[in-house]
C-alpha cells in the first residue's frame, strides 16, 4: 500500500488548555495533516506509541476518551478500507483521500473543516483569515451550545434562527454582518469540495435583503460626507491625535479604492503601484482588482510616504515581518478609534471598517439605477 497513516498530537501553546488530534496522510511522498475533532490534554497523549492514554484519569474523563479511541479506531478501519478499495481501482490523489475523510458518514464537523482551512491558509500566505474564521467558529459553537456542530446541520432554518440570535445580541448590523459573511464563505467552501449533500444555495439570500433600510443608508452617507469636510480633520490634528487621524485616513482609503477590505489596505505593496493605477490580489477571493489614482487617493499615499520610507508596504499598518497577530491588533485599533469618530461627529450609525465597503456598495448601486433609468428615459422619449 503506497498510503501511509499515523495518529498526531499538537498541544496547544496555552497552558493547560487541549490540543488537537490529527491525521497525518502520506502519499508517494505528499504529506497532508488533517485535523480531527478531538481533543485531549497533553497527559492523555504517548508520544513514544501515538496512542491516546486512558488510565489515571477521572472515570468521566475516561469515559470520554474511550469514546475519542473508539470513534478514531471506526474511522481508522473507514479510511483503510477506501484506501484498499482505491488501490484496486489504480492511481488516485492524496486529495481525494482527504476529501472521503471529511465527508465520512456525513459527519463533518464545522470545526475540523475551519481547522482543515487553516492549513490551506496557511500554505497560500493567507494567514491573515485564520483568526477571522477563527472568531467566527467560536461564535457560531456559543450559539449552537453544543461541542459538536456538523456542517449538514447548516440550512435555511439554521440561518434564520442564527440570524435572530444576532439580532437579540444586539451588536451593530456591520458585525452581524461580519459573521455572515464569513459563515457563508466556509459553507461555499465545504460545497465546493462536496462536504455537504443537498447543498442548499439560497440560505443567505435573507441577510442581504435586510442590511439597512433607506433611513440608516442616508444617515451613513450624511457620517460619510461630514468625514471628508476639513472640520473633523483639523479638529484631530489640533488635539494631535495623529493615530485618530490615521485611522480616518484609512476610512477614507478603503471607500476610495472601492470599498476594499482593511486586510487588503494592510498588504498594499510599493510594488501594487504602477503606471498610475494600484493593482493588488484581494487577500480574501484571490481576485486581481485595479484601481486608478485620483488626487484624492494620491494625497494620502503622499502623506504617508516618510513613515513607509524604509518598509515595501504602501501604508504603514504593517512593517516587514509582521506576524498576523499584528494584523489583528491593527484591525481591533483601527475599530476602536472609528468607535471614537462616531462619537466625535454623532453620527446615528457606528462606522467601522466594513463601512466604506457597505457605503461604496450602496452608492455604487444608486448610481447604476440611476443610469438605467436614464437610458429608459432617452430611450422612451
Amino acid at each position: 500500500m503506497q498510503t501511509s497513516l499515523k495518529l498526531k498530537f499538537s498541544p496547544s501553546s496555552v497552558y493547560g488548555k487541549e490540543g488537537r488530534l490529527y491525521i497525518q496522510f502520506i502519499r508517494n511522498r505528499n504529506v497532508r495533516l488533517v485535523a480531527t475533532p478531538y481533543s485531549i490534554f497533553s497527559s492523555e497523549w504517548d508520544n513514544k506509541s501515538s496512542a491516546i492514554l486512558v488510565e489515571n484519569t477521572s472515570l468521566q474523563r475516561e469515559r470520554y476518551l474511550k469514546e475519542i479511541t473508539n470513534a478514531l479506531r471506526e474511522e481508522w478501519e473507514a479510511i483503510t478500507s477506501k484506501v484498499l478499495r482505491l488501490e484496486k481501482q489504480g492511481d488516485y490523489s492524496l486529495q481525494r483521500l482527504v476529501d472521503f475523510y471529511l465527508k465520512n458518514e456525513d459527519y463533518v464537523l464545522l470545526s475540523a473543516f475551519v481547522n482543515e482551512l487553516e492549513t490551506v491558509f496557511r500554505h497560500n500566505g493567507q494567514k491573515q483569515i485564520i483568526p477571522v474564521y477563527q472568531v467566527v467558529l467560536k461564535h457560531l459553537l456559543d450559539f449552537h451550545k453544543e461541542k459538536k456542530l456538523f456542517l449538514k446541520k447548516i440550512n435555511h432554518i439554521f440561518i434564520q434562527d442564527y440570524t435572530k440570535h444576532l439580532k437579540e445580541e444586539g451588536k451593530s448590523l456591520n458585525t452581524n454582518l461580519f459573521y455572515m459573511r464569513n459563515l457563508k464563505a466556509i459553507y461555499n467552501r465545504a460545497a465546493r469540495q462536496d462536504l455537504i449533500d443537498g447543498v442548499e444555495h439560497n440560505i443567505f439570500v435573507d441577510i442581504y435583503a435586510q442590511r439597512r433600510n433607506t433611513r440608516n443608508l442616508d444617515s451613513s452617507k450624511n457620517s460619510f460626507d461630514e468625514l471628508l469636510k476639513s472640520d473633523l480633520p483639523v479638529h484631530v490634528m489640533r488635539k494631535k491625535l495623529t493615530s485618530l487621524k490615521f485611522s480616518l485616513d484609512m476610512f477614507i482609503f478603503s471607500y476610495l479604492l472601492k470599498g476594499a477590505n482593511f486586510v487588503d489596505l494592510a498588504n498594499l505593496k510599493k510594488s501594487d503601484l504602477k503606471e498610475n493605477t494600484i493593482s493588488y490580489v484581494s487577500q480574501k477571493n484571490k481576485r486581481r482588482v485595479r484601481i486608478k489614482l485620483t488626487p484624492e487617493i494620491q494625497r494620502i499615499i503622499d502623506y504617508y510616504a516618510g513613515t513607509c520610507k524604509n518598509s515595501p508596504y504602501l501604508l504603514p499598518i504593517l512593517y516587514e515581518g509582521s506576524s498576523p497577530v499584528s494584523y489583528t491588533a491593527a484591525l481591533k485599533l483601527q475599530n476602536k478609534h472609528l468607535k471614537e469618530i462616531t462619537e466625535m461627529i454623532q453620527s446615528e450609525e457606528k462606522l467601522t471598517t466594513y463601512t466604506p465597503a457597505l457605503l461604496w456598495e450602496t452608492m455604487h448601486t444608486r448610481q447604476e439605477k440611476s443610469r438605467l433609468n436614464q437610458s429608459k428615459i432617452t430611450v422612451g422619449s
